[in-house]
């Protein structure tokens, strides 16, 4: 199957998900706590030698597709195109010295797990926490944000990981 068409096949299944299941999701008292966004696993599987500023300008289009279905008014937005900048400094921390394919993306086979889970989770808690600091606009609440954040964020991983190893898993047979 052609690449760009599996892409955009992610994308919609991963919109979705975000938008009808983890939207509605229901926790009873740890609802204000647990609000994973994992549709910004599609920016953090961006292609390691991305165009920082595609990165940036495409990430910023998921992030207000996002913020349409949740009423939020570019908060999502805001916050992916901090993740996807921050992206492109982060992401030559963790790639491999022997050399890296340009138009592969990071994945789980091409890191190693560790460094794989350590990319996923600093990606999504940078989002986090600047999605709920926006959200709230003040440094008042900082702790209560980045435990809030710190929480999403793991939930968020463990869903991209699964996510990412399913992938994996399906590529290999």
């Amino acid at each position: 199957m052609n690449p760009i068409i599996k892409y955009v096949i992610r994308v919609v299944l991963l919109i979705l998900l975000q938008v009808i299941v983890l939207k509605n999701l229901e926790l009873g008292v740890a609802n204000w706590w647990v609000t994973p966004f994992v549709f910004i696993y599609l920016v953090i599987d961006f292609p390691v030698k991305f165009n920082p500023l595609y990165s940036m300008l495409l990430a910023g289009l998921l992030g207000f597709v996002i913020d349409v279905f949740y009423d939020t008014y570019g908060m999502h937005a805001s916050a992916a195109i901090f993740m996807a900048f921050v992206r492109s400094y982060f992401i030559p921390m963790v790639l491999p010295r022997d050399g890296f394919d340009e138009n592969s993306s990071a994945t789980i086979r091409n890191l190693g797990w560790p460094k794989y889970l350590l990319y996923l989770f600093v990606m999504a808690f940078l989002y986090h926490l600047w999605f709920f600091m926006i959200e709230k606009f003040s440094f008042s609440s900082f702790p209560l944000r980045f435990s809030q954040a710190l929480v999403s964020s793991l939930v968020a991983v463990a869903i991209m990981f699964l996510v990412q190893y399913l992938y994996v898993k399906e590529a290999k047979r």
